[in-house]
């Protein structure tokens, strides 16, 4: 069984498209022949919190922006005995704390406490879109991943990978994820805090580009980059 909710946009033609997931995969395509934006939010669940967060999805159209939100997942704190138990059941937690053990089932254990960190399934949010279309996404554990030529795309992500095919003009942030974008085509900026950073520029463009704990390579015909990294190695080649 699976939940899912669907929506095609009264807009005709190219929008920006606008989606923040707390946790799970953003797939956009740009499909030469589509003339509205379709979205499709689906979970494996049948009941419980993904399946709820699925069927609450809401969409919103104005002046050529589609914003998808999703209800956010709720986050316990339990004090007992003097130790603090944190329940996340979606996404990721932030914060210090030390003496943390966490073990291969997702048990949170810190000052003799178990916090539960539950498995639930997969969110994954998939949209069609015109050509001339733009990109902003945000999430906290999500992957990002585009297919075809985007006009703008503005990402940023706590935990995650982001994968852009073709885009005219890019930002993209994340705090532990990869960053590769196979065919930039105008002036983009890049940084992550511990991942890898890989784009092929395919026209003379301006690249910025920073990682903290991580790779930086730059390739394409006349590139002027700007490259930057804490530890790791910075390329570029033509």
């Amino acid at each position: 069984m699976a939940t899912k909710k669907l929506h095609t946009s009264v807009h005709v033609g190219a929008l920006t498209y606008d989606v923040d997931l707390p946790a799970g995969t953003i797939a956009v395509k740009v499909d030469p022949d589509a003339d509205r934006t379709t979205v499709r939010v689906s979970t494996i669940d049948d009941i419980g919190q993904a399946a709820d967060m699925v069927t609450g999805a809401t969409f919103t159209e104005t002046a050529g922006r589609l914003t998808v939100r999703l209800p956010k997942p709720p986050a316990v704190t339990h004090v007992n005995g003097g130790s603090i138990s944190v329940i996340q059941n979606l996404g990721i937690v932030t914060g210090s704390v030390t003496g943390v053990v966490i073990d291969r089932f997702g048990n949170v254990q810190a000052g003799g406490g178990t916090a539960i960190v539950g498995a639930v399934a997969p969110i994954v949010v998939e949209v069609t879109v015109p050509p001339g279309s733009g990109l902003v996404a945000a999430g906290q554990s999500c992957d990002v991943i585009a297919v075809g030529q985007l006009h703008t795309a503005w990402v940023n992500t706590m935990s995650g990978n982001v994968h852009l095919d073709a885009v005219f003009a890019p930002e993209v942030k994340s705090m532990s994820g990869d960053i590769r974008v196979g065919h930039l085509t105008g002036d983009g900026r890049f940084s992550t805090m511990s991942g890898d950073i890989h784009v092929n520029a395919a026209a003379p463009v301006n690249v910025r580009a920073s990682s903290m704990s991580g790779d930086v390579t730059v390739t394409g015909p006349a590139a002027t980059v700007h490259a930057r990294s804490m530890s790791g190695r910075v390329r570029t080649r033509d």
